[in-house]
């Protein structure tokens, strides 16, 4: 979490080396297309003039490459709070643990730019943060309809965060949905 790399290493896992391990299951991709893992250099490289004032652009459809500096920018903000979170909690207290809300410009950021990303690697029709956070809220917690996709993409990538040596609890809330989680070891690759 305090590697400078921090967000590249989070983007190597879960849109390189996650797709190439989906990849080599062959017989998946029989009857379907097959996703495509991302390179970050060349989205990186393409990304390099961008600046992260282009989350306040939230209703357009980002590029790729735009989806790119939201989600590391909003990486970077999330390490930085729970640096500061874990900086004022005493010894002998429960470690920080952060709500994921929709309301949340970091956590919505992370999870537009997230979701997009993942779309982009499935070739999935892009969404703006507008919508996303739209989607959300038509969720009817009384009749337990399904989880909206981004939701579905967040507790697939938690689950998938092998348990390191250095972890970040994390706990993630949605509302008004009743998906909630808790993940314990969110780890730097």
């Amino acid at each position: 979490m305090d590697a400078p790399d921090f967000a590249e290493c989070i983007f190597e896992k879960v849109f390189k080396r996650d797709i190439d391990r989906l990849l080599s299951m062959e017989d998946m991709w029989k009857s379907r297309a097959p996703p495509m893992p991302l390179d970050y250099s060349k989205i990186a490289e393409e990304a390099k003039d961008l600046g992260p004032e282009v989350a306040q652009e939230d209703q357009k459809k980002w590029s790729l490459a735009q989806n790119y500096v939201v989600f590391a920018d909003s990486v970077n903000r999330l390490a930085l709070r729970m640096r500061r979170l874990k900086e004022i909690t005493k010894e002998g207290d429960a470690l920080p643990i952060m709500s994921f809300d929709k309301d949340d410009e970091d956590i919505l950021d992370f999870v537009a730019a997230g979701a997009n990303l993942r779309s982009c690697v499935f070739a999935i029709e892009l969404k703006s943060k507008f919508d996303i956070k739209r989607e959300d809220s038509s969720i009817n917690t009384s009749t337990g309809q399904p989880l909206t996709p981004w939701q579905r993409w967040l507790e697939t990538l938690f689950r998938q965060l092998p348990p390191q040596t250095q972890s970040l609890p994390v706990c993630v809330f949605f509302k008004p949905s009743k998906f909630s989680a808790m993940i314990s070891n969110w780890a730097v690759w």
